[in-house]
């Protein structure tokens, strides 16, 4: 039961989070989400930054796949710490917000002295994210979805995936 709950919880606070960005809104309630790494924003950084320093900091995948809440406060803090901004409008500004730790103040993660992960190259290229992309068996092995594996091209994994 604590399980469902607590992806319900997960569920919600990516519904919020997504829907106070500035790019969506319920006028274009009836469009689909945009990825989460289309939330964040660094002056001078491209894309594909974007997406490496998502992996980087924990997340599990550029697009926002569901993680814990903890682990979606640290990801998130990673990100602020490394210079990124959720592009959350409040007040007609973007400000950086961490709404897990507003709403959840006794995760781990918001507690003073808390270890919060840095950047890291060997994180992100040891995710599962990109262990999937590059090798064919690890796909097969951890995929929801097996057979989506056969359309890949492991030869030429994305470009978040390169040292």
């Amino acid at each position: 039961m604590e399980k469902i709950k607590n992806k319900i919880l997960i569920i919600f606070i990516n519904v919020f989070v997504w829907g106070c960005s500035g790019n969506y809104s319920i006028s274009n309630i009836d469009k689909p989400m945009p990825d989460y790494y289309r939330l964040w924003e660094k002056a001078g950084d491209d894309e594909i930054g974007i997406k490496k320093k998502l992996l980087e900091c924990g997340g599990k995948n550029p697009s926002g796949d569901m993680i814990s809440i903890n682990d979606s406060a640290l990801t998130y803090i990673c990100m602020v710490q490394a210079g990124y901004f959720l592009l959350v409008s409040v007040n007609g500004k973007r400000e950086n917000h961490n709404v897990w730790c507003m709403n959840w103040p006794d995760l781990a993660a918001c507690q003073k002295g808390a270890n919060i992960p840095k950047p890291s190259i060997e994180k992100r290229l040891s995710s599962d994210y990109c262990k999937s992309a590059i090798n064919y068996q690890f796909c097969k092995d951890t995929a929801p979805n097996p057979a989506a594996c056969e359309r890949m091209d492991f030869n030429n994994p994305p470009p978040e995936c390169l040292p």
